[in-house]
């Protein structure tokens, strides 16, 4: 009989009629006579290394600043594209007006902000808005994949950008 593949396991065997344990090599001779049941066992892969990339996508026309950007989690030969939970995170040093700090003239007040925002993968990839609330300065855009089934959780490269 022909071995099946299922995504995400390997083929451990036939069980069935006639047969004593899983085995992967079963021949049904010709003139056989009579109900055969055979049941095919399967063995799950260890979860696999999410790669995970992030592209920002560049400006639309007629935008000040970019709006969206790709996260890709990577597909391992053997097992079903990646789903499910991803974060993307922004932060950022940027010139802001602190709270019950007076202000005196000349000085700049830098704080860092972190803003985040979640979307769901699907067929290993997602294309999302950025986290909404970024001011002008420099940004370092980062994305986590939670993991799924099958795929061991994961962060991408941090990629750098700049809001006018």
């Amino acid at each position: 009989m022909k071995n099946p593949t299922r995504l995400g396991y390997s083929f451990a065997g036939w069980t069935g009629t006639g047969l004593d344990r899983a085995d992967t090599n079963v021949t049904v001779d010709a003139g056989t006579k009579g109900a055969l049941t055979f049941t095919a066992t399967w063995k799950a892969l260890p979860k696999a290394k999410a790669s995970v990339s992030l592209k920002v996508a560049p400006k639309a026309k007629g935008k000040k600043n970019a709006t969206h950007a790709t996260v890709t989690v990577s597909t391992v030969r053997g097992y079903a594209k990646a789903g499910g939970k991803v974060k993307l995170t922004a932060t950022g040093k940027v010139v802001k007006r602190v709270k019950g700090v007076k202000r005196v003239k000349g000085v700049k007040r830098t704080v860092t902000v972190t803003r985040s925002r979640t979307a769901t993968v699907k067929n290993g990839t997602v294309k999302m808005k950025l986290p909404s609330g970024l001011a002008k300065g420099a940004w370092k855009v980062k994305a986590s994949f939670a993991g799924d089934g099958q795929h061991r959780p994961g962060d991408s490269k941090t990629v750098k950008l700049t809001r006018k």
